[in-house]
């Protein structure tokens, strides 16, 4: 079963709208990894995450890699709030790491 270990270095954890972010993620063998988008917010003192449309799939490789994000989801930039990027390898459990955008 494939891990993923997700200090997921968000090179930028304040994501500006228009500039991409390298994120970066390590596997312990090649895999196709599916990244999702959650919103988090607050409601009466409790966290919340709530799942965005849209999601997009790499390939990775064994060891540390890289990939852009845009900031871009199903073709929408995501509006400014706080979000959790959940990262899944086929097969394995997911890892996640929480980023804004301004």
């Amino acid at each position: 079963m494939p891990r993923v270990r997700l200090p997921l270095a968000l090179a930028a954890s304040l994501l500006p709208a228009v500039a991409d972010t390298r994120v970066t993620f390590t596997l312990d063998r090649a895999a196709s990894v599916r990244f999702t988008v959650l919103r988090r917010s607050s409601r009466r003192g409790r966290a919340v995450t709530t799942p965005l449309r849209g999601s997009f799939t790499v390939r990775g490789k064994p060891g540390p890699d890289a990939l852009r994000f845009s900031g871009r989801l199903a073709g929408a930039a995501l509006p400014s709030g706080r979000y959790a990027l959940v990262a899944t390898p086929a097969g394995g459990a997911g890892a996640r790491a929480s980023f804004r955008v301004r």
